[in-house]
């Protein structure tokens, strides 16, 4: 049972030390965002893996550093799962017609990470004036609208979460 449990986490730590260099696309990742990328990864391997023994695949560019939504001094990631793949489902990562999860990682005074997951067809970050703004394209019936319709949604940094006029997005546990 010991060696099957060492060769597990041999294999993790092995996929890991290739998936992330792939997900950073020569982006340079942080000491401090490792081991929560790390943690990302390996639950999302796991969740592959609990459906037919699937296998994680990530493809080139998938973490973004694009701003630091909460004015720290440190930029803040976000992970849009699209990069995922896994080989026994074709939407566990990819989703649907609803969209897909967009992954938030917003830094914290104890070195450590909020995560907020957003689900979206697509999205990207803007700025207005000095305040950055993440503008996330919804499937239509998230504003009571007909399916094909696009609506739209900007959300803000205050009080410690991401703020919009119509929801407040609590970050995942």
């Amino acid at each position: 049972m010991y060696s099957i449990i060492k060769q597990s986490i041999i294999t993790t730590a092995v996929s890991l030390v290739l998936i992330i260099p792939a997900m950073a696309s020569a982006q340079d990742i942080s000491t401090r965002f490792k081991p929560t990328l790390a943690t990302f990864v390996a639950a999302a391997k796991l969740d592959c893996a609990t459906l037919d023994k699937g296998i994680l695949e990530v493809t080139d560019g998938g973490i973004y550093f694009t701003t630091d939504f909460n004015q720290d001094g440190i930029t803040d990631p976000i992970i849009d799962t699209r990069v995922f793949s896994c080989s026994s489902s074709a939407t566990l990562f990819d989703g649907g017609t609803g969209g897909h999860y967009i992954n938030v990682f917003v830094s914290n005074d104890d070195n450590s990470y909020k995560r907020f997951e957003f689900l979206a067809q697509d999205s990207t970050v803007i700025s207005l004036g000095s305040s950055p703004v993440l503008l996330l394209k919804h499937h239509g019936t998230s504003c009571n609208l007909l399916a094909p319709s696009a609506c739209f949604a900007a959300y803000s940094w205050a009080e410690g979460t991401f703020n919009t006029t119509n929801a407040i997005i609590r970050p995942q546990e």
